[in-house]
C-alpha cells in the first residue's frame, strides 16, 4: 500500500510534532496529582524517548520550571524543588536533542532530574533504558513507497513515535544494508519521517524541499534538517553541491 506526497502534506496539521509545550506544566499541577511520586512506582518501563529541537527543550524546560514554581509553598523541599525543574535531554545530532516521557498519561510527563534521583540513575543510563523500552515495544520501522515517487519512504506508524523510531539502531542498519548502504532521512515532525537510499542530488533536493515543506507548516516542528545513516549512527547531512563527493566517498 502507497502513500501518496499530496496526501502527506495536508496531513501537517492533524500531527503533534511534539508533547505541547503545556504538557510538562499540565504534568505537574496538582489536579494531576503529585506527579514527582506518580511516576517512581513501577514506571520506567514506560519510559520513552523522543526527539526535539534544542528550542523546543528550552521552551519545554521554562514549562517545566513556571510548573514547579506555581507549586504550593511546602509541597516540595528546596533541593527537590531544584531538580523537579531540570528536564532531562540527551544529545542526538545537530540541533536535535532527546527528551523522554513516561507514556500512558495525556499528557505523558516528562522525565525530570528529581525522577533520576529517585530511581538512582543518570541520564547515559536512563537514555539506555528509555531506547530499550522502545526496542521491546515496536522493534521494527513501518514504512511505505510514497506514490509516485518510488525512490522516496515514509514512516507510517500512526502511534506518535515515528520519529522517536530514528533511535533504533538495529533496524536501521539492517534496512541500510538492504538498501545499499546509504540512507538520508527527515523528521519533521514527530508524526511523519521520510527517507530515501538514492544518491541522486535533484531526488535529494526534492527531499529537502519536502521537509521545508511540511516543517512550515506545523507550529512545532521539529527540525527541517536532513540526516544521514552511515557508521551506525545518524549524522547531520547537507545536499552536496554539483561536483562534490558524498561524505565517506572519493570522486
Amino acid at each position: 500500500m502507497s502513500l501518496s506526497l499530496r496526501a502527506l502534506l495536508p496531513a501537517v496539521g492533524l500531527v503533534c510534532s511534539l508533547l505541547p509545550a503545556a504538557a510538562a506544566a499540565a504534568a505537574l499541577t496538582p489536579a494531576e496529582g503529585d506527579h514527582l511520586e506518580a511516576i517512581q512506582h513501577g514506571q520506567r518501563d514506560r519510559v520513552l524517548p523522543l526527539l526535539a529541537s534544542e528550542r523546543q527543550v528550552a521552551l519545554l524546560q521554562r514549562e517545566l520550571a513556571m510548573a514547579v514554581q506555581r507549586r504550593q509553598p511546602g509541597n516540595l523541599d528546596a533541593a527537590r524543588r531544584d531538580t523537579a525543574q531540570q528536564l532531562i535531554s540527551r544529545p542526538f545530532a545537530a540541533d536535535l536533542r532527546i527528551i523522554f516521557a513516561v507514556d500512558g498519561g495525556d499528557p505523558a510527563p516528562l522525565v525530570s532530574q528529581a525522577q533520576l534521583d529517585d530511581w538512582g540513575i543518570d541520564a547515559a543510563t536512563l537514555e539506555r533504558h528509555a531506547r530499550a523500552n522502545l526496542r521491546r515495544r515496536f522493534g521494527g520501522i513501518p514504512h511505505k513507497t510514497v506514490a509516485k515517487l518510488p525512490w522516496l519512504q515514509v514512516i507510517d506508524s500512526h502511534d506518535g513515535y515515528a520519529a522517536s523510531r530514528l533511535l533504533l539502531d538495529e533496524p536501521w542498519d539492517a534496512l541500510a544494508k538492504r538498501l545499499g548502504g546509504r540512507l538520508v532521512a527527515g523528521v519533521p515532525t514527530r508524526d511523519i519521517v521520510v527517507f530515501t537510499a538514492t544518491a541522486d542530488r535533484d531526488k535529494l533536493d526534492q527531499l529537502q524541499t519536502t521537509v521545508d515543506t511540511v516543517a512550515s507548516n506545523e507550529s512545532r516542528a521539529i527540525t527541517p534538517r536532513l540526516f544521514e545513516w552511515r557508521n551506525g549512527a545518524w549524522h547531520h547531512f547537507h545536499v552536496p553541491a554539483a561536483g562534490q563527493s558524498f561524505p565517506g566517498t572519493q570522486q
